[in-house]
């Protein structure tokens, strides 16, 4: 399998928008999300870092899906890896002090 080993700004910003939009909020504090973001932000990410699967670029995707839970769990935590910045939970509301 070929993927991609990091997200680009734009893509960055996509994968937060989906949490953001599923977002719970207590006054101005982050309190949770939606079940569902989580779905939707592992659908974002392997479209957008699987590149291609035993060669073929085309179904791809689908091609990831249908491994067994085993492997595909294997590949989703690998790719969360490189996506750990862009859903930080500081930076999704927390309390960073850092700037860019």
């Amino acid at each position: 399998m070929q993927v991609y080993t990091y997200l680009t700004g734009k893509e960055s910003r996509e994968l937060q928008s989906i949490f953001f939009k599923k977002a719970r909020f207590d006054g101005t504090k982050l309190d949770g999300f939606e079940a569902t973001a989580i779905i939707e932000a592992e659908e974002f990410v392997l479209k957008t870092m699987v590149v291609a699967f035993n060669g073929n670029k085309e179904g791809a995707f689908d091609a990831v899906q249908n491994l067994p839970q085993s492997d595909y769990a294997s590949v989703v935590g690998a790719l969360n890896e490189s996506t750990k910045a862009a859903v930080n939970p500081d930076f999704l509301g927390g309390s960073s002090t850092s700037t860019p």
